[in-house]
Order: structure tokens, then sequence, then C-alpha cells
């Protein structure tokens, strides 16, 4: 089985990861799309990676922060920008399989961003905003339908085991505990206003998942409109914020990195709205800035609405 190895350095605001490659596996399955599909998906299940899903690619830059990730190509072929923009290209087609350490970022190149593929992650990181491809059909595969081992999921290269859990969080009071059923991404530092003020710091450290990634596990969390982009989430005992949902990403939530159990599991990359910066607060130079919104934010075109004044 012929198989390759790549390592990336940080690469704008995708942070990558610097002690564990991608691996590229060709030629592991043959046969039609459904029949390559149904063996990646038992040869995962064997090997402690319950199958997931089936979908297609994200046609834009993305990575994981707290997992990585097992692809396999059931149909098609097409090219994959790995390690972030202007980075590495590669071909790939029905029968390849990847492996995606957690923080490598990946897009599918121009005109085959509807590559058809299909993964797996390691059983308590969850699934949703995930890269991957379509296992045969394009319809995630059903999570009630996936073979489970009764232990948490192992990742193992040689004699190396990395164990991935799902991230946990909650305000300051303990009325509200939230677990996250995927993990996260698009890590960043907001300078806006709206944020300064509802943090009551310089900035607001936040991260992102599938809204139906977050699962609040105790108590309700209040609500408020912030803007006319969307609402804020926060405990109506202690005050701490939460979340932020914005009208021009539906499908995703915001929530504050600092409420998680263990933060340090997710790292910013970028910062935004840095034209609300306040002087004295000193910003990390190793990072991208961004005057307001990066020029890339999903669902936005040029500029929100209102003419690109307003935060959320």
């Amino acid at each position: 089985m012929k198989h390759e190895t790549h390592l990336f350095a940080p690469n704008d605001w995708i942070p990558n990861n610097q002690q564990i490659a991608v691996l590229i596996y060709r030629e592991v399955e043959s046969g039609d799309c459904e029949t390559v599909a149904k063996a990646f998906e038992r040869r995962f299940a064997a090997n402690g990676w319950p199958p997931e899903w089936r979908d297609t690619i994200f046609d834009y830059h993305h990575y994981h922060s707290a997992a990585h990730e097992a692809l396999g190509v059931a149909s098609g072929r097409g090219t994959l920008m790995l390690g972030g923009p202007g980075a590495l290209m590669i071909h790939v087609e029905a029968g390849d399989a990847l492996m995606l350490p957690a923080r490598d970022g990946t897009l599918p190149h121009l005109g085959e961003r509807r590559l058809p593929g299909g993964g797996c992650l390691p059983e308590r990181s969850g699934m949703g905003h995930l890269q991957g491809g379509s296992l045969g059909g394009g319809t995630r595969a059903d999570p009630g339908n996936a073979t489970r081992p009764s232990e948490p999921c192992r990742w193992t290269i040689g004699q190396e085991r990395l164990v991935m859990e799902r991230l946990t969080g909650g305000c300051a009071c303990g009325a509200i505990r939230y677990t996250l059923l995927s993990s996260p991404f698009d890590a960043g530092y907001c300078h806006c206003r709206l944020c300064q003020l509802s943090s009551g710091a310089p900035v607001l450290a936040f991260a992102t998942v599938p809204l139906a990634d977050f699962e609040v596990t105790r108590g309700a969390i209040a609500h408020r409109k912030s803007s006319d982009l969307g609402e804020r989430g926060f405990c109506q005992s202690c005050g701490t914020p939460l979340t932020i949902h914005v009208t021009y990403q539906p499908e995703t939530i915001d929530f504050t990195i600092a409420t998680l159990d263990r933060p340090e599991e997710v790292a910013p990359g970028f910062h935004i709205w840095t034209e609300s910066s306040i002087g004295w607060f000193a910003q990390s130079e190793a990072l991208p800035r961004h005057a307001r919104f990066r020029p890339d934010t999903v669902g936005l075109d040029a500029q929100p609405p209102g003419g690109g004044t307003t935060s959320t």
C-alpha cells in the first residue's frame, strides 16, 4: 500500500499540527462508490474509529482544534489544499484514505469542491462541522447505526496513543453546563465594542461549533438581541457570557472559550474588529489581524447588512 506523509508549519490563521504529520494512503479500497464506502466504514470501525457521517467537503479553509480525522474517498477524484492558504496541493481519488491531525487545514480546490469522500472522528470528539466528503451519496451516516466501542476511541501511530474527549464548560455559578458534541473551529479574538461591553474585558475569545452540537446539559441559557446581526446567550443568575448566534450563520453558534473547563484546549488563531481595540491592550504579533470581519467570513459577502459598520 503506497503512503506519504506531510508536516506543516503554521500558515496564516491555520495553526497546523507541528508534531503529527498528515498521512495519505493510496489505493486502499476499490470498487463502486457504495462498495468503497462500506469497506472504509468497516476498516475505520475495526480500528476504533466508528463511522460517523457521509457528506461532501466544505468549500473553504477549515480545521479541527481538538480532534483528528480519518477520511476515505469513496468515488471520483479531485484536488485538496492541505495546510492552509497557498500550501500543499494534493490529488486524491476513489480508494484513497487520509488521516488529518487536529489543527491541520483543508480546502477542496477551485472547481472540484464537491469531491466525494467519507470520514469519521474518534468517538468522543463527536460529529458535526467536519472536513470530509460523501461516502457514497452525499447524505450523513446515521450515528445511531455506527458500531461504537465500549471504551473511548484511541488513535494510534506506532506506540503513541491520543485519547480525544468531548469538551465541556459552564458559567461561573454552575447553573449552566454545556457539552460540545464536535470539535470547535474558527477560534479567534474579537475586539468589537459589543464584545468588550458584554464581557467587561478588552477582548473576547470565541470559537464555533454547529448549532446542533452545542448541547446544554444543565439549566437554560438566557438570550438578548445585541444587534441586528444576532443575539448573545448568558447565565441569568451570574451573568457569564456564553454564546453568540448570528443571523448570517444560522447553522453554527459561537461560544466563549474561557467558559470551557479546559480553555487551554482551544487556542485562538486570529483577531477581528481590531479597529475597536483598546490602545493599552497588547495583541499577539504572530496572529492575523482584521480591522472588522475576516474577508472569508461565511455567510457574508463584501459587507454585512448596514454597510459593514455593525458587529454582533
